[in-house]
């Protein structure tokens, strides 16, 4: 009997062994925490560059490719992605030489390879094509690997985030004036409108029509702040 009990008591330790200290996750969150690094480095470069150019970075400046896709988002603002990796830029501007905060530096997907579908997306404003003088915003995507990530769920993009009608990522940034682009949302058609503050879900936008609400915040049209809709 004793020596049941003790091969239950081993056969428990192995098994909560095996869950928290999975090589194939820990694998997935640290390639996660670097992608959440990376975009968050990237977040203070893009408006410390806004702060010294009136602007974001044009595709040239930030991406590998030449940024031609165009679109319409979901809050019906033109748009257009191209995709970052330091290691693919061209020559003239490699490694981020126009953007100061992030010269010299490597910032690629983990795991990036030939293919564009696993870099980081820089997603833009496009309203003043093909110069492209005056970006207003700008968001940058990524997939996390470990799908049980809190951010996930912190940036409401457990659903799907970024370009429709795919939404093919998980996580990402924005510029302080706009926000991300996720697949559960939908038009805002209610008079009132509600964001969240720390734990409390407060009115942003009463009936006098009054607008206090921030662009780079999720809005909601219910008081507890749980029904999601786009400006």
């Amino acid at each position: 009997m004793e020596i049941l009990i003790v091969i239950a008591i081993l056969s428990v330790i192995s098994i909560t062994a095996i869950y928290f200290y999975n090589p194939i996750v820990q694998i997935k969150k640290t390639r996660d925490t670097t992608r959440k690094n990376d975009l968050a480095m990237m977040k203070r470069a893009l408006e410390d560059f806004y702060n010294d150019m009136g602007r974001y970075p044009k595709p040239i400046e930030i991406c590998y490719d030449d940024g031609l896709e165009e679109r319409i988002d979901g809050y019906g603002k033109p748009a257009t992605i191209c995709h970052i990796c330091s290691k693919k830029m061209s020559t003239d501007y490699s490694s981020f030489k126009a953007i100061p905060s992030l010269n010299g530096k490597s910032i690629c997907d983990p795991s990036s390879n030939s293919d564009t579908a696993a870099d980081y997306l820089y997603d833009f404003d496009n309203a003043d094509k093909p110069l492209n003088n005056s970006i207003s915003w700008a968001r940058i995507y990524t997939k996390f690997q470990y799908l049980e990530d809190r951010s996930i769920t912190e940036v409401e993009c457990k659903e799907g985030c970024g370009p429709k009608p795919f939404f093919p990522y998980n996580y990402g940034i924005t510029t302080n004036n706009v926000d991300l682009e996720r697949k559960n949302s939908q038009k805002c058609n209610q008079e009132r409108l509600y964001q969240r503050t720390d734990i409390f879900c407060n009115l942003c936008r009463g009936d006098d029509g009054v607008m206090q609400c921030s662009l780079n915040k999720p809005v909601y049209q219910d008081i507890n702040c749980t029904d999601y809709c786009q400006l």
